[in-house]
């Protein structure tokens, strides 16, 4: 389950319901989404929000259990596409300097430098017997700032975890994803519920004939028209089978002036 809230800074003022201490980045709109992860369980998450520093420690914290925790601690996984890396946290003494209470690579320690920010997707796994809420802040992404409101990413050959780039949800056969000139009929998608701990595939198809089914993406199960919405802060596995990259765009759904 996820929850979002967008509260407005006008001279440094909160209009919210809701006090937290964050900094500002650049103009005037942060967001705070919450994540709850069931014990035991994973959650395919994403930050929505852009932090000073878009890694795992600016998105995420000094927030799980670290692996001094009897369980042996949280984990975060990402995937590069051929492989995953496995990050811990660390606690706050008795480790290297520069590390205290950081996520680190499980193997060899070293802090998390690829983004974790709008786009991408990380994977959580929550080690203790009870619930969690991992609370992920930033700046609302806000393209006007980049005198662009189109966002671009692209989806390489083979499979990839990604997410929506704009701090809002969007259905799956309301995206872009459905009329983008390079995704190939057959590409798949792979969703996962955090509740059920499981997969939901789908695939998309082209003009097959079916007024209801073109250029949709169908579940591959059911094959009816999926209504999924890929939810603020979820990520997913997208499986690219053409012969060249993916080029998902989107336009900002949002207007913060």
């Amino acid at each position: 389950m996820k929850k979002v809230l967008f509260a407005a800074f006008t001279a440094g003022l909160i209009f919210s319901g809701s006090v937290m201490a964050q900094t500002v980045f650049s103009v005037n709109v942060v967001g705070f989404q919450k994540v709850t992860i069931p014990p035991g369980s994973f959650a395919f998450a994403s930050s929505p929000f852009m932090t000073a520093t878009n890694n795992l420690n600016g998105v995420i914290g000094e927030q799980g259990a670290d692996v001094t925790d009897a369980n042996g601690g949280d984990s975060i996984y990402t995937w590069d596409g051929a492989a995953y890396t496995r990050y811990v946290r660390l606690p706050g003494a008795g480790v290297p300097p520069g590390t205290e209470n950081q996520w680190v690579d499980a193997g060899t320690f070293a802090l998390p430098t690829d983004p974790a920010g709008p786009g991408t997707g990380y994977i959580y796994f929550n080690s203790l017997a009870t619930t969690q809420e991992i609370v992920m802040v930033g700046e609302v992404v806000d393209g006007a700032l980049n005198s662009t409101t189109t966002s671009t990413n692209t989806i390489p050959q083979g499979l990839w975890l990604v997410s929506y780039d704009w701090s809002s949800d969007i259905a799956l056969n309301s995206s872009s994803l459905t009329n983008e000139t390079t995704v190939t009929q057959g590409d798949e998608i792979f969703t996962f519920d955090t509740d059920t701990q499981a997969y939901t595939k789908y695939t998309y198809f082209a003009n097959v004939g079916d007024p209801t089914r073109n250029y949709r993406w169908l579940n591959a199960t059911t094959f009816d028209p999926a209504t999924h919405v890929l939810e603020t802060g979820s990520s997913f596995f997208y499986r690219n089978l053409g012969a060249s990259d993916v080029v998902w765009t989107e336009d900002q759904p949002y207007n913060l002036d």
